[in-house]
C-alpha cells in the first residue's frame, strides 16, 4: 500500500508545480492524495485540518518559499508543520539532506538576525534625522497658549477646554506642564 500525501504549492507559484509535485510523488511511491493552493490565506489551515483528520504526515512542497508570502509566515507555517509531527518533503530544496528539526532552527537564527538588523538600521536612521535637525515622531497639534492659560485661570474644566481645542485630557495635562502650570485641586477642576 502507498502511503499518502498531500502538495501545497504557494500563491505566487505557476499551476505547473503541481504536475512536478504529482511526478515526484509517483517516484517516491506516494499517493497523492490532495493538493491545496494557497488563495486569499485559508488554504494553509484547511491543509493542517485535512492531513490531521485523515491522518496525513507527509506533505509535499517545491521548496521552503512555497509555504509563505514574508520569511515570518514561511519560518511559523514550516513551525507548524514541524511541531505537529508532519514529514516536509522539499523538492526543489538544495538543502534536502538537513533534517527538518535541524531546518527550522537555522531559519528561526536566520529570522531572529533579520529582525536585530532592522531594528540596527532603524535607530541609525532615527540617529541620523535627528542630527540633521528632522522631526521625530508624530507632530504636535499646536495650542495657542494664552487662550488655553485664560480658560484654564478661569477656572474651565480641562475636559472642556480639551473638547473646545480638539485635543486629549492627556495633552492638555502635558502642555500644561510643560507651560510651568501646577495642577489645580481636584475639587476646582
Amino acid at each position: 500500500m502507498e502511503k499518502k500525501a498531500v502538495a501545497y504549492i504557494g500563491e505566487l507559484e505557476p499551476k505547473e508545480v503541481y504536475e512536478e509535485l504529482a511526478r515526484y510523488a509517483e517516484r517516491a511511491g506516494l499517493e497523492l492524495e490532495k493538493a491545496f493552493f494557497e488563495e486569499e490565506g485559508g488554504s494553509f489551515k484547511e491543509l493542517i485540518n485535512y492531513c490531521l483528520k485523515k491522518g496525513i504526515r507527509t506533505v509535499l512542497i517545491r521548496d521552503l518559499s512555497s509555504l509563505g508570502r514574508t520569511f515570518k509566515e514561511l519560518v511559523s507555517r514550516y513551525e507548524t508543520l514541524i511541531t505537529k509531527g508532519f514529514k516536509v518533503v522539499r523538492v526543489r530544496e538544495e538543502l534536502k539532506e538537513v533534517k527538518d528539526r535541524e531546518l527550522l532552527e537555522i531559519l528561526k537564527w536566520v529570522l531572529k538576525v533579520q529582525r536585530r538588523m532592522i531594528i540596527y538600521r532603524t535607530k541609525k536612521g532615527l540617529e541620523r534625522a535627528r542630527s540633521l535637525g528632522k522631526p521625530i515622531g508624530r507632530p504636535r497639534k499646536p495650542l495657542p497658549k494664552e487662550a488655553v492659560l485664560e480658560l484654564y485661570n478661569k477656572g474651565l474644566s480641562v475636559s472642556k477646554i480639551a473638547a473646545l481645542f480638539d485635543v486629549s485630557k492627556a495633552t492638555l495635562y502635558r502642555r500644561l506642564k510643560e507651560w510651568g502650570v501646577t495642577r489645580r485641586q481636584q475639587s476646582n477642576v
